[in-house]
């Protein structure tokens, strides 16, 4: 039985290419979504917007409260971590920066500690190969932290904690602080199959 006392409701259909329900109410302590035959899920919660993932079919929204809007949204599935090893193919990052390295052993590019001097990092992103790639589907979003000094965009107009690779490449800066120290640049994916990756700046 999926008839409820005092309850509202509103047909609704999710298209093809859609998979999910998007409710919008008022006044209400449960909604439910039903065929025309039995009720397929009910959610006793008060919040204002709740949503059911549903296939493309003809459906039946009840509640105990006012219903404001109905809509259905094409919600993408992220692959699982699995799905992604058994498909994908492992890559990698690398940083490179245009500070000089003064020194003859370390290996470590130097930046002016005195707040306002900067480098700028490059991104790359390279197969098992060592080899770039590029191309419209290498567009990874990354995430930036840094030890110490500033991460800003390429232009220096603001502050970043994240980028979009365009065609396999991204740069950014690091603005210095005022005090001498050595800081860890990372640069991290929530791909598996994309390897994290670091550089050190001397901030002189």
């Amino acid at each position: 039985m999926i008839d409820q006392p005092s309850a509202s409701q509103q047909t609704v259909t999710v298209p093809q290419g859609h998979n999910s329900l998007v409710v919008h109410l008022q006044g209400h302590t449960w909604v439910a979504v039903s065929t025309a035959t039995h009720q397929l899920v009910r959610n006793q919660s008060p919040d204002p917007v709740i949503a059911f993932t549903l296939a493309p079919g003809t459906y039946v929204v009840r509640t105990d409260g006012k219903i404001e809007s109905v809509t259905t949204e094409s919600i993408r599935r992220e692959p699982s971590i699995f799905e992604q090893l058994r498909r994908g193919t492992p890559a990698l990052l690398t940083l490179t920066s245009d500070a000089p390295d003064r020194h003859v052993v370390d290996g470590i590019g130097e930046v002016v500690a005195d707040g306002a001097s900067y480098c700028t990092i490059a991104v790359q992103k390279l197969d098992q190969n060592g080899v770039a790639m590029s191309g419209s589907e290498h567009q990874d979003e990354l995430f930036v932290r840094t030890t110490g000094g500033s991460i800003m965009d390429e232009k220096g107009e603001r502050r970043i904690r994240s980028l979009i690779l365009q065609s396999g490449r991204a740069a950014f800066r690091l603005v210095s602080e005022p005090n001498p120290k050595i800081v860890t640049v990372s640069v991290l994916s929530r791909n598996p199959l994309l390897a994290n990756t670091e550089i050190q700046i001397e901030f002189v």
